[in-house]
């Protein structure tokens, strides 16, 4: 980082909250573990319902303290910013679809086609390697378009592009899956798209709030992907699970329907991200942040405005 990237010169003074870390820490530790945990315990044990309950209080608590404390872990009166609050949300949305397709690929390729399940090509973890190298490649060239571009195209469009393609690399590999090489493929769709959207998204927020508060916002929206990302596949997997189930040596293999339908919520996760980030506000590129104090009144401008 010292080769490539001059040190911020921005400074800030403040206290810490060890209050409000305190009570975001546990609330999200607790709304996390029931979420992840359903599989185990049931939505209906009272473990589960003891988690949700008891996290969702404390993150009501942790809010009100947050909107009274004068410098707060978080100040969350910024996601009154449309700006802010949509860019949150798209990012989650995109980060829910990579983790169902980062576990549902896997099944796919992996389950023995002898099974008669009408997909798979029975690879282990090695042969799995073919499929996963091109997501890696791709997301690579992804982040790196943007890093070129972003200076002439806003980065709403990045984002709104690398949703769309990251909707039809999932809905294509549920759909059409019968060779290898077709799975590669949309793959590499699935990987340029989440290049494109893991890079557009810190610029968003970079572009939403003040230079003093980027750190902070930057972690919420983290704390949003990690949310999404944890709830999407319970999701999936309820509906997998309500389906057709063959079990062989106590492993799980479900039905070829069951598997698209998987693969398809994670393509409309990714496109209802998309129409989230076609809601996001007009940028204007080259104002300074601190003078921004909300969507509505924009900074005097000392660059070109772009419409999105």
């Amino acid at each position: 980082m010292r080769l490539t990237t001059a040190e911020s010169k921005l400074r800030v003074r403040s206290r810490v909250d060890y209050l409000g870390a305190l009570l975001l820490g546990a609330g999200l530790a607790g709304v996390l573990t029931g979420v992840s945990m359903e599989a185990d315990w049931g939505w209906s044990s009272a473990r589960t319902i003891g988690c949700l309950v008891g996290g969702f209080v404390i993150l009501a608590i942790w809010l009100v303290t947050a909107l009274r404390m004068r410098e707060p872990l978080i100040d969350v009166r910024f996601f009154r910013r449309r700006s802010m609050s949509l860019t949150a949300i798209a990012g989650g949305l995109t980060t829910a679809n990579t983790a169902v397709y980062s576990t549902l690929l896997p099944m796919l390729c992996m389950t023995p086609a002898i099974l008669g399940l009408q997909y798979g090509f029975g690879v282990d973890a090695e042969g799995y390697a073919i499929f996963q190298a091109p997501i890696g490649a791709a997301s690579v060239v992804g982040g790196l378009l943007v890093g070129l571009t972003i200076s002439r195209v806003p980065a709403k469009w990045l984002l709104i592009t690398g949703s769309l393609l990251l909707g039809l690399g999932s809905s294509m590999t549920g759909l059409v899956n019968d060779s290898r090489g077709v799975v590669i493929v949309w793959a590499a769709i699935q990987g340029l798209g989440l290049g494109l959207c893991y890079a557009a998204t810190p610029n968003l927020v970079i572009q939403a709030v003040p230079g003093e508060l980027q750190g902070s916002m930057a972690s919420m929206v983290q704390v949003f992907q990690g949310a999404f990302s944890a709830a999407i596949p319970v999701v999936v997997f309820t509906v997998l699970n309500s389906g057709k189930v063959t079990v062989l040596k106590g492993n799980i293999f479900y039905s070829n329907s069951g598997l698209t339908i998987g693969f398809l919520i994670g393509g409309a996760t990714a496109l209802v991200a998309a129409l989230v980030a076609v809601a996001l506000p007009q940028r204007t590129l080259g104002a300074a942040p601190a003078a921004r104090k909300t969507d509505a009144e924009p900074a005097p401008l000392t660059a070109t405005t772009v419409t999105g």
